[in-house]
């Protein structure tokens, strides 16, 4: 009865351990963390060593990662693991630790259903018309009612502004508010294009596997973004994290064609303190203005939670721990404090809007891993600059 108890008991684990790190983030935050974060390799051994088992709960495969695993760790990391499992305080390195292990656990969880998600999402050909307004494009109002669904199936506040943008949050009651950014429009298909080496013909708005890869217009352009960022905000719900900041993902409409609908949308709700836009190739990028310095646009380039972005993409990603400046038109350069947050990009080139568009089933779960750690550990900084 005891051990049922102690099992029983650590889903409240995660909400007070991951608490208190919010609390007492200060200590390390304004420099990296010099606990050694949980490496690609090891990600791999415990994706390979886990993958089809059930668990009831996050504090239950992090109890069994702990028990089970211990080669695959440094002893730092499985100490951290294990205080986690212990219900005792963490350091913040070692709650990055915990962070890292969740976005894992959520990709081994949701990844199949992630993957209907993106089926459904995919199969609605929302491309904008030159004869109808977006907000009353009939793909485009079946593309707001099944994200509206999925919030609901979540358990996620849902507010639909007037068809242009769809807003999906979790609030909380102090910090700042953060917004996340991804679209639903996505290029207009040249179906001669989507044709494979060997005669294969694809449909461009049915989600296609072909070997190791996932065909489908949206799946790198914007869509798997929308599915990533709500199997996240899920996971923060089901394991009743109470994030510091309020988190608010925001689905534009028009990003492909207009760009009108998050100017419609900051005409009626007021902006995020922070932005990321999970969009665009490289990591990171900030946001910049030609006509300006670009401190105003972006006011702390130095600051902690650009620094976990960094932290998170060059660890998961394999890439330079540096942001690139754009001063071309990007998904955020109208918003202070705007990144581009770069995914899990094709390993072969993928031609975007002029070919067809692919991920490799790891890039697309890999996904869910990355969102799911950045959606957490910012939603639980104090202090981002």
């Amino acid at each position: 009865m005891s051990l049922l108890l102690n099992i029983c008991s650590m889903r409240l684990a995660l909400v007070c351990v991951l608490l208190g790190f919010s609390l007492n983030a200060t200590e390390l935050l304004a420099q990296k963390a010099q606990l050694e974060n949980l490496s690609a390799g090891t990600l791999t051994k415990i994706l390979d060593r886990y993958r089809g088992q059930a668990y009831e709960n996050f504090s239950r495969f992090a109890l069994d990662t702990y028990t089970t695993s211990k080669p695959l760790f440094t002893r730092e990391q499985h100490n951290a693991i294990g205080r986690f499992a212990a219900n005792k305080r963490l350091k913040p390195e070692q709650a990055f630790v915990v962070h890292r292990l969740l976005g894992v656990y959520t990709r081994l969880k949701y990844g199949g259903e992630a993957r209907r998600m993106l089926a459904k999402l995919v199969s609605i050909p929302s491309v904008s018309q030159t004869s109808v307004e977006q907000h009353e494009n009939a793909n485009f109002i079946r593309l707001q009612k099944a994200i509206a669904s999925y919030a609901k199936q979540f358990k996620l506040k849902y507010k639909n502004i007037d068809g242009r943008v769809y807003e999906i949050s979790l609030p909380s009651k102090g910090g700042v508010e953060v917004g996340f950014y991804a679209h639903g429009d996505v290029a207009p298909v040249n179906l001669d294009l989507w044709v494979l080496e060997d005669g294969t013909k694809l449909d461009p708005f049915k989600l296609t596997q072909v070997d190791n890869k996932l065909y489908a217009r949206g799946i790198v352009e914007n869509k798997n973004a929308i599915v990533a960022s709500m199997i996240a905000m899920r996971i923060i719900k089901e394991e009743e994290i109470r994030l510091f900041n309020s988190i608010k993902l925001l689905v534009d409409t028009t990003r492909v064609s207009r760009s009108t609908a998050m100017r419609y949308y900051f005409q009626q709700r007021p902006k995020p303190d922070y932005n990321i836009a999970f969009d665009g190739g490289y990591p990171v990028i900030l946001a910049e203005s030609e006509l300006i310095d670009k401190h105003a646009m972006y006011r702390q380039p130095n600051s902690r939670w650009l620094s976990a972005l960094l932290d998170i993409a060059s660890e998961n990603l394999g890439l330079a721990r540096d942001p690139a400046w754009s001063t071309a038109d990007n998904s955020v350069h109208a918003l202070a404090n705007g990144v581009q947050f770069g995914l899990a990009m094709p390993s072969d080139k993928n031609a975007g809007e002029k070919a067809n568009e692919f991920k490799t089933i790891d890039q697309f779960l890999l996904d869910l891993q990355i969102v799911t750690e950045t959606m957490i550990r910012i939603g639980l900084m104090r202090n981002l600059e």
